[in-house]
């Protein structure tokens, strides 16, 4: 398990008991995005970047505040990711770019899913 989602997981925690809605196997997300928006697996996504080590994982606040948004029912933009071009073995591969907080707390929750807006760009091409 990496460092990131076992400081996910202490956050929720501290967050204490959530009572979810019931929104399937996705948090409820928002589409207001130029991209394409699909609910993917969300083992289908990657880390597409190393956060610097001075650099924490998580602020408190931020996480708090989605945290808060996914216990109201509050729909939350989806994560932005690059679709890569190597397939893994269970179908299309994703590079995560924007959303960390999101991502990480949706893998702590236990979603199974995650709604991304695809930007269609090569990952390794895109900046």
């Amino acid at each position: 398990m990496s460092a990131a989602l076992n400081e996910a997981k202490l956050l929720l925690a501290e967050f204490g008991p959530m009572k979810l809605p019931p929104v399937g196997v996705a948090y409820p997300h928002t589409s207001h995005t130029i991209f394409p928006v699909e609910e993917v697996p969300i083992k289908s996504v990657v880390v597409g970047f190393e956060r610097a080590p001075t650099v924490p994982h998580f602020s408190r606040e931020r996480a708090f505040s989605v945290l808060r948004a996914l216990q109201q029912g509050t729909p939350l933009p989806p994560v932005n990711v690059y679709l890569k071009l190597a397939a893994g073995n269970d179908g299309e591969m994703y590079e995560l770019y924007h959303g960390y907080h999101r991502y990480h707390l949706s893998l702590a929750i236990g979603f199974t899913h995650i709604p991304v807006a695809i930007n269609s760009c090569e990952a390794d091409n895109a900046l």
